[in-house]
């Protein structure tokens, strides 16, 4: 467009807007390839990190082996050699939560979309209702976090029960959230755990 008002010298006005288009131009591509370096370069930093995780993995995998083999007669002795409160989670040690949820109100206990969520459909859960006023809860699958519970799939859970269920059957196959309502004026004190 620079160019082609460019063209009109006998027009001072577009002559003066060309020059102006054409240097809007510039600072937007140049600004577009300052972007496109730093996404380049992102995907270098990431490749470089991935590349030293797994040759830091393998290197400790391989002092592993010669701790091993130095103290089979102890193995207890090679935990003090790993910080193991860095080491990532399995899913496979005990998870729990636990509150209190005010008086009518919805909360969102699990986001099934959280990239830390990784846990398999079948696990097991036992959501529990520790609550010793009477008040009840109720557990549900939805699409958002604050919709009460529609027509579908839901578990009531009285003061002082609890229920288990895998994350299949309290819909992680098709929600995003799983849901506890508490339907009364009274506060409802509860805990998820894996089990």
């Amino acid at each position: 467009l620079g160019d082609k008002l460019a063209e009109f010298t006998t027009v001072p006005a577009l002559v003066a807007l060309s020059i102006e288009v054409l240097s809007a131009h510039n600072e937007v591509k140049a600004l577009r390839d300052a972007q496109q370096n730093k996404e380049g370069a992102s995907g270098i930093l990431s490749l470089g990190l991935e590349t030293a995780r797994l040759i830091v993995c393998q290197e400790m995998y391989s002092n592993l082996g010669l701790l091993m083999s130095k103290y089979k007669q102890n193995p207890a002795i090679i935990e003090q050699y790993f910080d193991l409160s860095l080491l990532r989670k399995t899913g496979e040690e005990e998870v729990s939560d636990s509150g209190t949820l005010s008086a009518n109100t919805i909360i969102a206990l699990v986001d099934y979309q959280d990239p830390g969520f990784n846990f398999p459909p079948t696990t097991m859960v036992r959501i529990s209702n520790k609550s010793t006023n009477g008040a009840n809860m109720i557990v549900f699958p939805s699409n958002t976090e604050t919709d009460p519970p529609g027509s579908g799939t839901q578990y009531m859970v009285a003061a002082g029960d609890s229920i288990e269920k895998t994350f299949a059957e309290l819909g992680s196959e098709g929600f995003l959230f799983l849901c506890l309502q508490n339907i009364n004026a009274l506060p409802v004190d509860w805990e998820i755990e894996v089990i």
